[in-house]
Parts: structure tokens; C-alpha cells; sequence
């Protein structure tokens, strides 16, 4: 299984973590893609300097998790909603061949996060068209997509359980100390809150529980189907 995860900054992908780490110990391949290398998520340093930490970061984090990491140069806080943009993450797709693709929901405050869903999604649409060529790869259909869940408390479509994971999820998260254990604690911009009374270890972890309580398992991570599949007739009740 080949699973690709999608996200605007370098540590986004931790709202997976659990779930990448998971498929990369059952020996699946894991690719992250990050649209962006973090250059506005500090408050005094120089963004040139805080790429450069936040690339060593990611590539720490990656490890980390044991995933692939694919960095784009697209600007920090300014992710466009392009063809251009769709079309070079469809070339992506298409070489990769995800059988699932994990993004952010439209459900987010964070333009970057509103625009990687857009731009992802339309990927996905791209990469399935035979006549658009695309650097000569052939076409390819993502058999599913899955959203990161961006509310808490209500029900979502998919759970998985990353009891054996929780830990490397915090540990990966760890790897982005320039946003864990300063940007965030600091105020982070203004969407972001609560990091600096309950530190990312714990909320990680109440949030898994949060996750895990909805279908009755320790910790887990909830993601919402771009496509939900619909009502099944059984041919009589199951237990």
C-alpha cells in the first residue's frame, strides 16, 4: 500500500502522524509533500534562516515517522490556487501512485490549509485524466482521499488507532521545536490558541483520546471521506 499525505507546512503532517507512522512500520511507503518550507512561522527570525531550521526539522521529523519528504518552495502563507500549482502535484500523484491521499479538510481557518485542499483535490482530478500530459506520466485514479479532521466533537467517517503510535506521533512533533516549543507556545497567528496552556504532548494525547472515545479505543486519528461512500443494503442484519 502507498499512502501520500498532503500538507501546506513543514509539521502538518502530524495531524497524521499516527496514522503514517502505522502504514510505514506495516512496510507500506509513505510519502509526505509540504507546499511550503515555514518561512513566516516565527516571530523574530529571519525567514531565510527559519526555512533553513524548518527544512532540517522536517527532514528530522520524516525520519522520525519513516516517511518519504518532498519539500515545494511555494511561499509561506500565500499558497496559490493555480493550474500550474494542481498540475505539478498531479505529476506527483501520478509518479507516486497513492492508494490513499491524506489532506486538510476546506473545514480549516488557515488560508495555506484551505488552498493544499483545493490544490490537492484538483490534483487528484488531474492526475485522472489520460489525455492531459503531465511530463509523460500516465494517467492515474486515487482510489480514495481522506481529510484531516478539523473538529473534535462530531462524528467522522474514518478512525484509526494509533495506540502503538501516539508516542512517535509526539516524538515527530517534537522535531518541530521551532513551532511545538516556540511559534505555537508563543501565540502562534491568530487562528492559533490553547497551545500555551496545555503543551503539545498532552493536548496530542487528549485529543487522541478525544478521537479514540467516538468508537471506543485508546488513541486514534479521524479523517473525513472527500467522496463518503454510501448506505449498503445487507442482505440481513450482522453483529
Amino acid at each position: 500500500m502507498t499512502v501520500l499525505c498532503i500538507g501546506a507546512h513543514p509539521d502538518d503532517e502530524i495531524s497524521a502522524g499516527g496514522t503514517l507512522a502505522k502504514h510505514s512500520q506495516a512496510g507500506d511507503r509513505v510519502v509526505v509533500i509540504t507546499m511550503t518550507r515555514g518561512g513566516m512561522g516565527h516571530r523574530t527570525m529571519d525567514p531565510a534562516d527559519l526555512v533553513k531550521l524548518r527544512e532540517k526539522e522536517a527532514h528530522e521529523a520524516a525520519k522520525t515517522l519513516g516517511v518519504e519528504l518532498r519539500l515545494l518552495d511555494y511561499v509561506d502563507g500565500a499558497v496559490p490556487t493555480r493550474q500550474d500549482v494542481a498540475y505539478t502535484l498531479a505529476a506527483h500523484i501520478r509518479e507516486i501512485k497513492p492508494d490513499v491521499v491524506l489532506t486538510h479538510s476546506d473545514e480549516t481557518f488557515h488560508p495555506d490549509h484551505r488552498a493544499t485542499h483545493r490544490m490537492a483535490i484538483d490534483a487528484v482530478f488531474a492526475a485522472s485524466l489520460p489525455l492531459l500530459d503531465l511530463q509523460g506520466l500516465p494517467s492515474y485514479n486515487v482510489p480514495r482521499v481522506l481529510l484531516f479532521a478539523d473538529d473534535l466533537y462530531r462524528r467522522h467517517d474514518v478512525y484509526v488507532d494509533i495506540r502503538d503510535t501516539i508516542d512517535m506521533k509526539i516524538e515527530a512533533a517534537s522535531r518541530h521545536a521551532s513551532q511545538y516549543e516556540d511559534w505555537l507556545v508563543d501565540g502562534g497567528c491568530a487562528i492559533d490558541s490553547g497551545w500555551d496552556a496545555v503543551g503539545y504532548r498532552d493536548a496530542f494525547r487528549m485529543e487522541g483520546h478525544i478521537f479514540g472515545g467516538h468508537c471506543g479505543i485508546e488513541y486514534a486519528e479521524a479523517f473525513d471521506d472527500l467522496q463518503p461512500r454510501g448506505p449498503i443494503a445487507l442482505p440481513k442484519l450482522a453483529i
